[in-house]
């Protein structure tokens, strides 16, 4: 999706030098992606590192193919629509795989330097630094499972489900891309599997 979407304003922006050589540009692309998710470029500097791997001159670089390549960036982090309908026991569901994606969550924060959290706090969310005092549940666990019905009732858009969770975790003034993909990561994992 991020490469089509990334052609597409290419097309749309008529950037000539880069609808040429379609194939091989996809090739580019690929290892630009490896860099992105292995966090060796930010996100503004991609543009800057698709002219090099392409070995075109950077005074090629524009507004236009900076868009395009943060069109790129952002879309190899969407999420997709929950593989639970109403008809699935969603907390069973989120209970079940929510280890591993706490796991996923906490790693991908500190691979991505994103800013400095605890693991308990983490776990325990932004607002609410003391766990649930009526079962002891950590509090990420028990907003994901109530957000996650949300979404999948319909009365929820998944933006608005990564916003609130990136809010619950960080509070409303984080601004390090990373830190959504990673909310992103770990909505991923709840969602990847066939529901129980």
């Amino acid at each position: 999706m991020a490469l089509d979407k990334f052609h597409n304003c290419v097309y749309r922006f008529k950037i000539n030098t880069l609808q040429k050589g379609k194939k091989n540009i996809n090739t580019q692309l690929m290892m630009l992606k490896n860099l992105i998710i292995d966090a060796k470029i930010k996100p503004d500097e991609t543009s800057t590192k698709l002219l090099e791997l392409l070995e075109l001159n950077a005074s090629q670089n524009s507004e236009h193919l900076k868009s395009c390549c943060a069109i790129f960036h952002e879309n190899l982090f969407v999420v997709e629509n929950p593989m639970l309908t109403m008809n699935d026991d969603i907390e069973a569901s989120v209970y079940s795989r929510y280890t591993i994606a706490f796991n996923v969550l906490l790693n991908c924060l500190k691979k991505y330097d994103c800013p400095d959290i605890a693991e308990k706090d983490l776990s325990r969310g932004f607002y609410n630094r003391i766990p649930n005092v009526r079962n002891g549940e950590p509090r990420l666990k028990s907003i994901t499972k109530q957000l996650l019905e949300e979404v999948v009732y319909n009365n929820m858009t998944l933006n608005d489900f990564l916003i609130s969770l990136q809010n619950n975790v960080y509070g409303p003034n984080c601004e390090k891309p990373f830190a959504r993909y990673c909310i992103a990561a770990y909505y991923t994992y709840l969602n990847s599997y066939v529901p129980l």
